[in-house]
C-alpha cells in the first residue's frame, strides 16, 4: 500500500481550503473507484475480472483521488507534470518564472482550472535536474563521430561554406526553434544521412518549395557530453520502493521528448508552443551539473519522421564549425574548434524524397 499511497489518497468527506487556488478542495473531488484505481496503477490487471479483482477491491477503500499539493505527504507526483509546467511558461510567466512564488497563481479565472500550476516553475526543473544523474541517461559523443546536417535551397543557390551548413550567426538566427529562441543559435543534426534528409524534407513540406537538399557531413573534433532522451528508462514500478521516487522525472522527460519531436505548425503561434522546450533546454545548457560538477553540451532525441533515426542539438556556434583543421595558437594546448565540415552533397529534392517513409513521400 505504500506504493499506492505515494500517488493516491483515499477520499474523505472533509474538504480543505487550498490558498493557492482560492477554493475548497478535497473530499470526493476528482475521485475514482477502487477498481479503476487498481487498473490505473497495475496495467497488468486492467483486464482482471472475477475473484482476483474482487478480493483486491474489498481489501482497500472504495474511493480514491490523485495526491495533491495540500496533502500531508512531502512528495507530490502530480505537482510537476509537464503539462502544468508548459502551461505556466506559455501563458503566465516566461522571463521571471524563477522568481515567482505561488502568489501569481491566485487568479480564480485561470484559463485551465484543471491544470492550475501549484509550485514555482523553476522548482519543477530543479527537481528534475537533481534526479537526471540517477537515471544514467547522459553519454559522451567521442571525437571523430560523424553528424549529418541538411538544408534546403533553390536551384540558383549553392551552399558550400561551413557558415552556410552549420548553425547560423547570431544576426541570422531569426527563427524560433524547438530548443532555442530567436538570436540564440545551436547546431541541429542527425547521426545518419537519411535521417538528416528526411527531417529537412519534413520541414520543407510545410515551409517552402525549394528544389535541392544540400547535405553536410560533419565530424566532431572534440568530445561532447549530452543528455540522451532516446534512452529514457521505462517508468519505474509504483511498488519499487527504491526507484519510484524517479517516476515524476521519467514522466517529465518523456513529455519533453515527445514535445520536441512533434510537428509544430509555423503559423505565428510557434513562439508560444516552443517556450517550454526552450526554457528546459536552457536549464540543461546552463544550469545542470552532475555530481562531479560537469555540465552538458547537447541533447539527443528520437526522430519521428524516420524510424530509428536519432537527432541531436549541440550547444555550439558558427565559430566552432570550420571546414579545415584549425591550427593551435602558440601556448595553447587545446583548439577551440569543435566540428569539421568534411564533405558536401547536393541532391535534387525529387531524389531526396526517397528517404522519406512512403506515406510522406507521396505528398511531395
Amino acid at each position: 500500500m505504500d506504493g499506492i499511497r505515494s500517488e493516491w489518497v483515499t477520499c474523505t468527506p472533509e474538504v480543505e481550503w487550498e490558498a493557492e487556488n482560492l477554493g475548497w478542495h478535497g473530499g470526493r473531488d476528482g475521485w475514482i473507484s477502487s477498481d479503476s484505481m487498481i487498473r490505473s496503477v497495475l496495467p497488468e490487471l486492467r483486464n482482471a475480472k472475477g475473484e482476483l479483482l474482487k478480493d483486491m477491491v474489498s481489501s482497500i477503500a472504495s474511493e480514491w483521488r490523485p495526491r495533491r499539493q495540500y496533502d500531508p505527504e512531502p512528495e507530490d507526483f502530480f505537482s510537476y507534470r509537464w503539462d502544468e509546467f508548459a502551461d505556466a511558461v506559455k501563458y503566465h510567466t516566461r522571463y521571471i518564472y524563477y522568481r515567482v512564488n505561488t502568489d501569481w497563481q491566485k487568479d480564480i479565472n485561470n484559463r485551465n482550472r484543471n491544470s492550475r500550476f501549484r509550485i514555482c516553475p523553476s522548482h519543477v526543473i530543479e527537481e528534475v535536474l537533481d534526479k537526471i544523474s540517477d537515471l544514467d541517461i547522459t553519454q559522451t559523443i567521442s571525437p571523430g563521430t560523424i553528424i549529418w546536417r541538411a538544408r534546403s535551397c533553390d536551384v540558383n543557390k549553392l551552399l558550400s561554406a561551413p557558415e552556410e551548413l552549420g548553425p547560423p550567426s547570431i544576426e541570422q538566427a531569426l527563427a524560433s526553434t524547438r530548443m532555442s529562441p530567436v538570436g540564440i543559435p545551436v547546431f541541429y543534426g542527425s547521426f545518419d544521412r537519411e535521417t538528416a534528409i528526411a527531417e529537412t524534407l519534413q520541414t520543407e513540406k510545410a515551409n517552402g518549395v525549394s528544389k535541392f537538399i544540400t547535405v553536410g557531413r560533419w565530424k566532431t573534433v572534440q568530445e561532447f557530453r549530452v543528455l540522451n532522451l532516446a534512452e529514457i528508462p521505462a517508468m519505474p514500478s509504483l511498488f519499487d520502493a527504491k526507484m519510484r521516487r524517479l517516476r515524476p522525472t521519467v514522466s517529465f522527460l518523456e513529455s519533453f521528448s515527445d514535445e520536441i519531436s512533434r510537428p509544430i505548425l509555423k503559423d505565428g503561434h510557434e513562439h508560444i508552443e516552443y517556450a517550454p522546450t526552450q526554457v528546459f533546454t536552457e536549464y540543461i545548457k546552463h544550469v545542470y551539473r552532475d555530481q562531479e560538477g560537469s555540465g552538458l553540451d547537447g541533447i539527443l532525441y528520437e526522430n519521428t519522421v524516420r524510424e530509428g533515426g536519432i537527432n541531436c542539438v549541440l550547444f555550439i556556434t558558427k565559430e566552432d564549425c570550420l571546414n579545415y583543421v584549425e591550427s593551435m595558437e602558440p601556448g595553447k594546448t587545446k583548439s577551440k574548434q569543435k566540428m569539421l565540415l568534411e564533405t558536401i552533397e547536393r541532391i535534387p529534392k525529387v531524389e531526396a524524397r526517397l528517404f522519406l517513409p512512403e506515406r510522406d513521400a507521396r505528398t511531395f
